[in-house]
């Protein structure tokens, strides 16, 4: 017995050691588990005993598990074939080749392509910059983060204390508070040089104080913007208290003439400066009236340059809704009725920030502020990029006559009313052809005329957009008459333009009215008469209409040049899609890995990001697009610029006919 039983034991041993063995082979993580009981077997009295019936049911679940397993490998395995994995990588090397030869495409059409040439002049100074050190912690909660300086031309003046009219530089993204120096090297050079003449009309020297930012990113982070803001409210509080002492000293004389203190600061932003500006008036320290001009160098007004941040994408929302509204609400704290805002373009050069979000047009009426590219500035003529805007020497001289021909130091607020700001600022840098006809007022002067009856006086019926030309040999008096069109956004027709070398007071035989038809029917005169509005480029010629010589304009679609110019308009998307592609790579990748299948190489899972999500993604954005620029934002674009309808002159026509009697 004692021999049978110890040969019975010996053979369930080595028939256990092959069970283990094999299961060995099957799971590892079931061997590992027989390992260890193996190991413990000999401490513990009752495995012992049993050893057959342990290794029984070990063996038996390891047989159940490597089977199932095993089916989701062979389905990964036939899922991913040699063929499939030769497939993505083809896909993939399709797409870096078209990917590489549209980059290389789009950088030589915008370098080599439809580029105007740079024509700018360096400007040269002698400057000094005098630290602000009494606007300290006391004054600002941001004095050991930012600091304030008064910018002095060792080559007129060497005082270090402010004589004239204030004026504050606002740097931009990642700017120096030096920047001023070009600007107002030439403002003093102009006044140094002409002071005399301009003295008895209240013209003074322009005192220039700059911020340092230490060239804080303000582009990316919205925080930085809002305490850029707050900083420079407390300087303007700061840069006002400093004037009555010195003007106290300088009205010791007794043939001098008292000035009041100034009341107010003319701001000049650059790039992002411009839209820190503009943020001061929704400030809780923003102290009323501080600011009535604001000039601006390649300012991004109507969107942000890079909306990465949520923040800076909710201040362009906030301070362009204060501005739209800005000029409407007269009894609010901060109001914008005696604000003016001049913004200026470099134009194709500036490749950082995109000309046309320059545009202050939707947000300023043309009453109090309006968009000019440098390249139409009387004297200038050129474009400039991003920084050469700041030291060209042709506009920085435009600029100095232009502040100094607003300025007033008998007035509080330092400078002229705003109407003739207005007609300076026009005529310096628009060369005078928007300027009204009667000189500084931009408000027309209604009157009660009477009632025109067209049946009894020759008359005549213009269309949209005609071009009307009177001379002298019509000796009888004539009506001619052109529809007043609705207000919409974008219309190619929304001003009336008229130039003429007759006076136009009370006689002079022209005169210019606004009827209605009587009975008045407004809501019929309106859907009667929808403009047909135009968009895009507009082309304006300069000739004589009694010439009866051809005029004649070739327009060619330069089809390469543009593609640069329009893949860079969109810089922001080439820089947000490589971030949104490596995002939905990585989700394929851990959806794959969350259905059970090992975690997928990255090639593989761009190939799937590529075959199954990028179409459906592409067609929601455009989708989202275009219901967010109809829906979302009706104060830009609207569902009439989708469907344009033309404007009838025929039912102008009928309309005043039927009620032939005009009120003017």
């Amino acid at each position: 017995m004692g021999v049978r039983e110890a040969e019975e034991r010996e053979t369930l041993e080595i028939k256990s050691r092959h069970e283990v063995d094999t299961t060995r082979l099957i799971d590892p993580v079931s061997s590992s588990q027989q390992r260890k009981e193996k190991t413990t077997s000999p401490s513990s009295p009752e495995k012992s005993r049993h050893p057959s019936k342990i290794n029984h049911t070990t063996a038996s679940a390891s047989v159940v598990s490597p089977t199932k397993k095993s089916r989701k490998s062979s389905a990964t395995t036939s899922t991913r074939s040699p063929s499939a994995l030769f497939s993505c990588s083809y896909l993939i090397i399709i797409i870096l080749v078209v990917t590489v030869l549209l980059l290389g495409v789009t950088l030589d059409s915008f370098l080599h392509h439809q580029k105007d040439p740079i024509g700018c002049e360096v400007s040269y100074m002698y400057p000094e910059y005098i630290k602000q050190v009494g606007f300290d912690s006391e004054q600002t909660r941001f004095a050991g983060k930012y600091g304030l300086y008064l910018y002095k031309d060792l080559s007129y003046d060497r005082g270090d204390q402010p004589i004239g009219i204030p004026a504050l530089f606002i740097p931009g993204n990642a700017g120096s508070y030096r920047q001023v120096r070009s600007i107002a090297s030439e403002t003093s050079k102009l006044y140094y040089g002409n002071r005399s003449e301009l003295w008895n009309n209240g013209l003074r020297s322009i005192d220039f104080f700059t911020v340092d930012f230490n060239e804080e990113l303000s582009a990316f982070h919205g925080h930085s913007l809002l305490e850029q803001a707050e900083y420079i409210n407390d300087a303007i509080r700061y840069i006002l208290s400093l004037y009555p002492l010195v003007r106290k000293n300088q009205q010791t004389g007794p043939s001098l003439q008292v000035y009041p203190d100034p009341t107010s600061v003319i701001i000049i932003g650059h790039s992002m400066g411009g839209v820190v500006a503009r943020t001061l008036f929704t400030m809780p320290n923003y102290q009323p009236g501080s600011i009535n001009t604001i000039l601006t160098m390649s300012s991004p007004h109507l969107l942000p340059p890079a909306p990465f941040d949520w923040q800076i994408s909710k201040i362009y929302t906030d301070i362009n809704d204060f501005w739209r509204n800005g000029y409407f609400q007269n009894s609010t704290r901060n109001s914008l009725e005696d604000v003016t805002l001049i913004s200026i373009a470099g134009g194709n050069l500036d490749t950082v920030v995109c000309s046309d979000s320059a545009n202050i047009s939707p947000l300023v009426p043309a009453s109090h502020g309006f968009t000019v590219f440098t390249t139409s500035i009387p004297n200038v003529w050129t474009a400039m990029d991003h920084q050469c805007i700041l030291w060209c020497d042709q506009l920085v001289g435009v600029v100095a006559n232009s502040l100094l021909s607003v300025v007033d130091i008998r007035r509080a607020e330092q400078t002229k009313p705003r109407p003739e700001r207005m007609l300076a600022f026009r005529k310096v840098l628009l060369g005078g052809f928007d300027e009204p006809a009667e000189g500084g007022h931009y408000e027309p002067k209604r009157g009660s005329f009477g009632i025109i009856n067209l049946e009894k006086l020759p008359h005549r019926f213009l269309d949209m957009g005609e071009r009307l030309v009177l001379n002298n040999s019509e000796s009888i008096p004539r009506v001619y008459l052109m529809s007043i069109p609705p207000s919409a956004p974008h219309s190619a027709l929304n001003a009336f333009s008229l130039l003429t070398d007759q006076s136009l007071s009370e006689g002079s035989g022209l005169d210019i009215l606004l009827c209605h038809v009587m009975p008045t029917e407004a809501a019929f005169f309106t859907p009667a008469i929808a403009p047909h509005m135009k968009r895009g480029i507009e082309l304006q010629f300069w000739t004589d209409p009694t010439c009866s010589a051809p005029l004649s304009v070739d327009i060619v679609l330069d089809w390469y040049g543009s593609f640069g110019k329009m893949v860079m308009r969109f810089q922001t998307v080439l820089a947000a899609f490589p971030f949104v592609t490596i995002m939905m790579t990585l989700r394929a990748q851990l959806r794959e890995y969350n259905n059970g299948e090992p975690f997928p190489s990255f090639v593989y899972g761009l190939s799937l990001f590529v075959r199954q999500t990028l179409p459906k993604l592409l067609v929601a954005v455009s989708v989202l697009s275009i219901y967010q620029s109809i829906a979302v934002f009706p104060k830009t674009y609207s569902l009439a610029e989708l469907f344009i309808m033309d404007y009838v002159p025929e039912d102008l026509r009928k309309i005043v006919m039927d009620r032939a009697p005009l009120n003017v």
